[in-house]
C-alpha cells in the first residue's frame, strides 16, 4: 500500500516530468503541428484546430494526474492539493517565459486549475461513498 510519502515522491517526480516537457523547445505548438502534419497526415485546414485540441488535452491530463497524486500525498486534503496543483501550473507557465518558442498563457493556468478541481471533486465524492 502506498503511503503519503510515496505519493509525495511520485508527485514530485511528476512535477519534474512536467518541468522537463516545458523546458524542451521541441514541445512547442509549432513542433506539435509538424508532428501532426507528418505522422497523422492531418490536412492543413484541420491542423490548427487539432493542434490546439491535442495541446489542451495534454494540459488537462497532466494536471489531472498531478491533482490525483497531490490528493493522496496530502492525506486527502482537497483545498491544499488543489492549491498546490494550481500554484505549480502558474509556475510552469512562468517558466515558459525563459524557454525559446514557448509562450505563457493565463488561459492554460485556468485550464490546468479546472482539471485539478474536477479530479479532486471526483476523488472526494468517491472517498465519501467508499470511505477510503
Amino acid at each position: 500500500m502506498f503511503t503519503q510519502r510515496n505519493w509525495l515522491l511520485v508527485a514530485v517526480l511528476w512535477c519534474v516530468v512536467i518541468f522537463g516537457f516545458t523546458a524542451l523547445p521541441i514541445f512547442t505548438g509549432k513542433n506539435t503541428g509538424i508532428v501532426l502534419e507528418q505522422f497523422a497526415h492531418v490536412p492543413l485546414r484541420n491542423l490548427k484546430s487539432l493542434n490546439v485540441l491535442v495541446r489542451k488535452t495534454a494540459h488537462v491530463v497532466v494536471y489531472a494526474v498531478l491533482a490525483l497524486l497531490l490528493f493522496f500525498a496530502t492525506g486527502h486534503r482537497a483545498v491544499l492539493s488543489y492549491g498546490l496543483a494550481t500554484l505549480y501550473a502558474a509556475s510552469d507557465e512562468f517558466h515558459q517565459i525563459f524557454v525559446p518558442g514557448r509562450t505563457p498563457a493565463v488561459q492554460d493556468v485556468m485550464l490546468d486549475s479546472a482539471a485539478a478541481l474536477i479530479v479532486i471533486l471526483v476523488l472526494r465524492r468517491i472517498r465519501k461513498r467508499h470511505r477510503f
